[in-house]
């Protein structure tokens, strides 16, 4: 974008010409639409069979525990229901809260790539040592029973995975600092590697009908009246905020804002491309943040590009070749770095017509 997009409380934008690429924007997501489906998330009817079948549990845990024949192993018994009970807890409110993506190869991907990135973190080790600490001390304020008998099992796993931590940290900082191998580049070299063996496994595989995907519009010149009749030029509908959300989800991006239904206008940015952008200062809010960007607009007569939901059209030569082209660097290219790229082709074509130099008087070149 050119323009520099911004969303008050209202969502009213003030600046109405926007070119290829947001740049410098204050994006937000359909906050309450987001609320709404929250509640809708944890009010159902499954949590309320998952929230029975705890309190049953825990009654019957809670008399088998007092038949306990010492206080201390009535202790261990109650600190292991409550960490297993807060740890089932987790993972259930984790699967709710991630059921759409969960089984999808590029979220574990991008869950990889983070425990990855925290590994090679240099302050994971310290982290580490402090949460071991801490664990420690609540340990020691309850009154926790740590003798070998005694000690719970609960706190034995935790326990273990904390020193886990802090011996593989330390390897990869002796390595890093001490040996100069980074193993955590290697990893992700090998990761990339087998990644790209498996897509190429993939794409060899015969090809199955065309499916309906989001696509993206790129010419900001539609208002959001126009954006279905855009669409329909591809037999296509007006994308959702879900299909938007969906696209994201296992994969999807492109930097530039595309009307979707309810008058938002949305594009995603996946983490990985928006942390190369962090190492431009000039560049690293071009494509927002990760996630889906944009949100609602009050005026339906900004020119945006469209997000459509249908099959997506085969790719011209030129769309190819700019895709190409925008996989050379990790930013978008401003106006005037267009405008110079324009220039560099007018100039290869009248190479001919440059003077060059000699080396010296005696030799045209060194070599």
């Amino acid at each position: 974008m050119d323009n520099n997009i911004e969303n008050d409380t209202t969502n009213i934008v003030n600046e109405t010409n926007v070119d290829n690429l947001p740049q410098e924007a204050e994006r937000e997501t359909s906050s309450l639409a987001r609320e709404d489906q929250l509640v809708a998330d944890i009010f159902t009817l499954q949590n309320g069979v998952y929230l029975g079948i705890f309190i049953i549990v825990f009654g019957f845990t809670y008399i088998y525990m007092r038949k306990g024949k010492s206080g201390a192993s009535i202790d261990t018994r109650m600190v292991d229901f409550i960490v297993f009970g807060l740890i089932i807890i987790a993972i259930l409110a984790f699967f709710l809260q991630n059921r759409n993506v969960i089984f999808t190869e590029p979220y574990w991907k991008s869950q990889t790539d983070d425990f990855i990135e925290y590994l090679d973190n240099d302050y994971s080790f310290i982290s580490n040592i402090l949460i071991l600490l801490g664990l420690y001390l609540v340990v020691y304020v309850f009154g926790i029973p740590m003798t070998k008998e005694d000690k719970p099992i609960s706190i034995r796993i935790l326990e273990g995975i904390m020193i886990g931590l802090i011996v593989v940290t330390g390897f990869v900082l002796f390595f890093k600092y001490v040996l100069g191998i980074d193993l955590m580049d290697i990893i992700s070299d090998v990761s990339a590697e087998l990644s790209n063996e498996t897509k190429e496994e993939s794409d060899n595989k015969p090809a199955a009908g065309p499916s309906k995907e989001v696509f993206n519009v790129g010419n900001n010149n539609y208002t959001y009246k126009e954006a279905q009749a855009v669409c329909s030029v591809f037999d296509a509908e007006l994308a959702t905020f879900d299909q938007v959300e969906n696209a994201y989800n296992t994969g999807g991006e492109w930097c530039n804002y595309g009307w979707t239904q309810g008058q938002m206008a949305l594009f995603p940015t996946q983490k990985s491309s928006w942390k190369k952008l962090q190492d431009f200062p000039q560049h690293k809010h071009d494509c927002g943040r990760p996630g889906i960007n944009g949100g609602y607009f009050k005026n339906p007569y900004l020119k945006f590009g469209v997000n459509c939901y249908g099959v997506k059209p085969d790719g011209s030569e030129n769309d190819l070749n700019r895709m190409k082209a925008n996989q050379a660097t990790p930013y978008p290219k401003s106006p005037e770095d267009k405008e110079m790229d324009k220039k560099i082709e007018n100039w290869k074509k009248d190479k001919d017509k440059m003077l060059l130099n000699s080396f010296n008087k005696t030799i045209w070149s060194k070599y």
